[in-house]
């Protein structure tokens, strides 16, 4: 099993900068960093990688870790960044191009803040995806099958916006670990 460390910087958008000045309650995440453990369960190697995408730009915050079906790696990930998203294709050149990303993000709302996160399994992609947070109280997402994902369950059309975007999930009261698994 891999460990890594994600070195990235800690942004605040402009959005968490306004709720902080409009809250003066706000739940503190209780560690500075939260795990995303990343299995493999697809019959093949996969490369692991995290990223942040930031006004467009994405930049990696790990290496390409190669995992074997049904191995896992680790990444730690600082609370408070924003775009971050794990892909099974760190070897791709275009980052951009279709596929399955777990993604996550610091969010706040008056009074609470924590990890917001999704699916991303947009037309093209090619391994079910979910994630799992360690809490109890924070829901499970799970798509296994990318032709079939109910709306709610994950992203697959840029469209679902019109709908409210209910594949968008934030577990709060402080932070949280994720079990994200490739192919469930």
């Amino acid at each position: 099993m891999y460990s890594t460390s994600l070195n990235g910087r800690a942004l605040l958008s402009g959005l968490t900068l306004t709720l902080l000045a409009l809250s003066s309650v706000i739940a503190v995440p209780t560690s500075t960093t939260y795990a995303l453990r990343v299995r493999n369960q697809c019959a093949d190697t996969k490369n692991m990688r995290a990223f942040q995408q930031v006004n467009f730009v994405i930049s990696p915050l790990s290496d390409s870790i190669p995992v074997l079906p049904g191995g896992e790696t680790t990444f730690n990930v600082p609370v408070i960044d924003i775009g971050v998203f794990v892909s099974a294709h760190g070897e791709y050149s275009n980052q951009f191009q279709v596929q399955t990303r777990a993604e996550f993000g610091y969010a706040e709302w008056p009074g609470v803040s924590g990890i917001a996160y999704n699916l991303s399994l947009m037309t093209g992609a090619l391994e079910g995806l979910k994630i799992q947070p360690t809490r109890s109280d924070c829901g499970v997402k799970s798509c296994p099958d990318v032709n079939n994902c109910p709306a709610d369950q994950g992203w697959t059309n840029p469209n679902q916006d019109a709908i409210g975007s209910p594949a968008d999930t934030g577990c709060y009261n402080g932070s949280t670990d994720f079990v994200v698994t490739f192919c469930p």
